[in-house]
């Protein structure tokens, strides 16, 4: 009997239905690298560095410093353009100053900094002009956002010695969250002496929220333009963020607003820390022979209704009885009276069409009544 030689076990030949699945599934690949390849450089081209509608700060060993310099853009939302320049040292003044030169200092956030206004309608610009032959600038991001960054920053500048500090305080977030995402450490005297931002990273100019997005996000928006200005997207926009971001403990999202009991005027760990912290400055300036002013920036609710009220979605049931009580800002002005603080509240100058309607900034005018006011209480420090 002959035995065959062939093999039991054939190699399968591809019928001609595989085939077709297997370049069907060959194509969309393909052409799926080819959409995202075209995405990443139309985001690349739409979103160049000079053109990031937002600039914002790192912490740099000893002192915080400004992520661009000698950088300009035109900074466009849908509710402003303004043309942002930022000098030598990454402030946003149009001439060039030492720290050991100036007599006014102002230290804040997105309000010092200027959001939506041009440099000569924010309120620093306007105040300066109350002092004339004194030298002001703002210091505004690269001081940081909140009052534990700004110790910290004339901490470690030990060569500023202004002869009046203006601190600006917005009630948004500089109590709550600004605070909560922020990890200090203190010295033996209690003065802060490191700052980690673990929330937080810096991607070409860009400040975007770091290690908390799922699927690896936060680590592929080093390398895509796409994923950046995916979470971008999402930095701007509270819902999203809320939905979207994991949580995770001792993370908080950057920017959310005040938790209830917070907006209510009960102060917890993290309140306390910031306004323990503003004492601390004037304790440092005065060692200097300075004066501090603390700006109390009021949310827009506080001056009238708004369409969008800065405040939690999950809060705006209790936004009648945080205005009626006065909230946190009658708190803080409290606090600033038992601790002699020199607080200072614009609410009775300000009326609702001082902020824009959705963004929770001052338009022009609301930067220039703030200015004006602010400008003749810093005349009476000469």
């Amino acid at each position: 009997m002959r035995h065959s030689h062939l093999n039991p076990n054939p190699p399968s030949v591809p019928t001609s239905s595989e085939a077709g699945i297997a370049g069907k599934l060959l194509a969309t690949a393909v052409s799926t690298v080819i959409v995202l390849a075209v995405l990443e450089l139309a985001c690349r081209m739409w979103l160049p560095v000079p053109q990031l509608r937002v600039f914002s700060s790192l912490m740099d060993g000893a002192a915080v410093v400004g992520t661009f310099r000698n950088h300009a853009f035109h900074w466009k939302a849908p509710e402003f353009a303004v043309d942002v320049r930022l000098n030598d040292l990454g402030y946003r003044e149009d001439f060039s100053f030492a720290l050991s030169e100036l007599d006014v200092a102002f230290m804040g956030d997105s309000f010092a900094f200027g959001q939506g206004v041009d440099i000569a309608d924010r309120y620093t610009n306007v105040a300066a002009a109350f002092v004339p032959g004194k030298k002001a600038a703002s210091l505004a991001y690269p001081n940081g956002w909140q009052p534990e960054h700004y110790e910290y920053f004339l901490r470690n500048n030990p060569q500023l010695k202004p002869r009046v500090l203006v601190v600006g305080l917005y009630l948004g977030n500089d109590l709550d969250s600004d605070v909560k995402e922020t990890v200090a450490t203190f010295d033996d005297k209690g003065y802060v002496e490191s700052l980690t931002i673990p929330a937080r990273e810096v991607f070409d100019g860009y400040m975007i929220t770091r290690g908390i997005y799922p699927l690896g996000l936060g680590t592929l928006a080093k390398y895509s333009y796409t994923v950046r200005l995916l979470l971008i997207a999402l930095n701007g926009s509270a819902t999203w963020r809320d939905y979207l971001v994991r949580r995770s403990p001792g993370v908080y999202p950057p920017n959310s607003p005040n938790s209830l009991p917070t907006e209510l005027g009960r102060f917890d760990e993290f309140s306390n820390r910031a306004f323990d912290s503003l004492k601390r400055i004037r304790s440092m300036l005065m060692e200097r022979g300075g004066e501090l002013i603390v700006l109390v920036i009021p949310q827009n609710f506080y001056v009238g209704p708004s369409r969008n009220p800065h405040i939690a979605r999950e809060n705006t049931s209790s936004l009648d009885e945080i205005v009626r009580s006065g909230g946190l800002k009658a708190e803080v002005l409290t606090r600033c009276a038992q601790a002699q603080l020199a607080c200072v509240d614009p609410t009775p100058i300000l009326a609702t069409d001082d902020y824009f309607t959705f963004d929770p900034h001052w338009t022009p005018a609301g930067h220039r009544k703030v200015g004006e006011w602010l400008g003749r209480i810093m005349k009476s420090y000469w």
